[in-house]
């Protein structure tokens, strides 16, 4: 209540086009904003056996508070209390942030310079990597610009539903580097939910204001990594590997999601491949996010219950996280065959409007291309997009083009966005790899689809992976059938 007097105190001066206080007419509005506060304050019944005591405490608080408001309107407003996180807020690098503004360090005002007299307002909406790459991209860039020269801010969460796990990995990535500004702000009962069942809560500093069962949610809840030496664990070293936990439980996530949906399970088999796949894509992650082969990721999932067009749908949404060097700049290190390659099919398509290193990034999602040299020099390696493209079609196989399911990937300046009929990578014969050119012939000779594939226009540090797809108890047993 006292920075809402305060506030109203500001907006009224700066109406009258006194923003020091000076003039006899604002004297008389502080006055009478004084007078209105401590009503206010005095407002409420005290009744019980202290009641005397209570009436003279109350007094005396009132009393108290208002004489520090008129202090703080005497100043011009300029006192506002500061939670101990935003006095010790430095300027923190971050990899994402400081590719996506180049400037961030210049920009980054001292906690203490910054404007006291205006709270910032950044909603989100649409914010999702699968189905709004670029604009979500810019909003996370939009946080880091706030976060340079606001000293309070609050954060709205404008979409009805969480439509994307991928976009708040990003978010929670680079949350520690925001300085703080961000408090308060509105967000949806239904993104609540997943944001909670997924442990996001804690990474993003949410509170809510109660507790709800999370019955309608069903997650695989954040899982981080980070390179050597960082972790304190004196049995690092003996301990199964992160990624071969995280695969474990990603199985039995899907799982769980396959028995409510339509009474399945993965078999033993099923279990291997899937777990082989999650293993794949992390170890990948590790590998080639970072030069020196020891990168971080992050991975969540969820699957949600919702009602559309008067029908229960089971959505399942998965996002994957590498910060550090894109697709297209590990690829550089390849082997030299690889780079030929690479090199060869950008050459082709110099003029159709992607640049070198989106052409890469797609030559990227083919079977056999791979940063590895030494995968490459024993003809394994280079199948982990094919391979989730492929578990990605099964699982979401539906006849509903709205709940088909969709594929992002965003590196670098590099955006593909794979949806029917570029879905799967198809083999020119047996023993043949899997190719997806995104273009109706499914030719390397042919440009890919600019719709589908494209630049962006800021750099993000690392990759992020988005999929979502609808489990349909039907579909799903046609698919497996067939």
């Amino acid at each position: 209540m006292f920075a809402v007097f305060r506030r109203l105190f500001g907006h009224l001066t700066q109406q009258a086009g006194d923003p020091t206080g000076a003039t006899p007419a604002t004297s008389d509005l502080r006055r009478n904003i004084l007078r209105a506060y401590r009503r206010r304050l005095m407002t409420g019944a005290i009744t019980g056996k202290f009641q005397r005591e209570a009436k003279i405490a109350r007094r005396r608080y009132a009393r108290n508070k208002t004489q520090k408001l008129a202090k703080c309107l005497r100043q011009g407003g300029k006192a506002v209390r500061l939670s101990k996180s935003t006095l010790l807020g430095r300027f923190n690098p971050s990899p994402i942030l400081d590719r996506l503004l180049p400037n961030r360090e210049k920009q980054w005002i001292p906690i203490m310079r910054r404007d006291r007299d205006t709270i910032a307002e950044v909603e989100l909406k649409n914010f999702s990597i699968i189905e709004h790459p670029e604009g979500t991209v810019q909003a996370i860039k939009k946080l880091a610009e706030v976060s340079c020269v606001a000293l309070d801010a609050q954060l709205h969460f404008a979409d009805a539903y969480c439509t994307d796990i991928a976009a708040y990995l990003v978010l929670a990535e680079v949350w520690p580097a925001l300085s703080h500004v961000y408090r308060g702000g509105r967000i949806s009962v239904p993104t609540q939910k997943v944001i909670d069942a997924v442990r996001l809560r804690s990474a993003l500093s949410m509170r809510f204001p109660r507790e709800g069962e999370n019955s309608d949610v069903w997650a695989f809840p954040l899982h981080r990594r980070r390179p050597s030496k960082i972790s304190k664990s004196v049995e690092r070293n003996l301990a199964p590997q992160t990624r071969e936990k995280v695969a474990d439980g990603f199985c039995e996530a899907v799982d769980q999601w396959l028995g409510i949906t339509a009474d399945l399970e993965l078999t033993e088999e099923g279990r291997a491949k899937f777990a082989n796949l999650i293993g794949e894509l992390l170890d990948n992650a590790e590998r080639h996010s970072e030069l020196s082969k020891d990168g971080s990721w992050s991975i969540a999932a969820f699957m949600a219950r919702r009602q559309e067009d008067g029908q229960e749908v089971y959505r399942c949404y998965m996002g994957f996280l590498s910060e550090g060097t894109s697709i297209a700049e590990s690829l550089q290190t390849a082997a030299p065959t690889v780079r030929s390659e690479v090199d060869e099919y950008s050459k082709l398509h110099e003029r159709a409007g992607q640049s070198k290193d989106t052409l890469a990034t797609l030559m990227a999602l083919q079977d056999t291309i791979t940063r590895d040299a030494a995968a490459t020099a024993g003809s394994r390696g280079g199948i982990g997009f094919q391979d989730v493209l492929e578990f990605v079609t099964m699982f979401g196989a539906t006849e509903a083009e709205s709940r088909g399911p969709r594929f992002t990937i965003i590196s670098g300046r590099s955006c593909i966005q794979l949806r029917p009929p570029y879905m799967n990578g198809m083999k020119a014969g047996p023993g043949e790899p899997r190719l997806l050119w995104c273009n109706p012939s499914n030719s390397p000779a042919v440009p890919p689809d600019k719709d589908f594939v494209f630049d962006i226009e800021d750099h993000f540090a690392g990759t992020i992976v988005g999929l979502s797809f609808v489990l349909d108890s039907e579909n799903l047993r046609k698919s497996i059938n067939a």
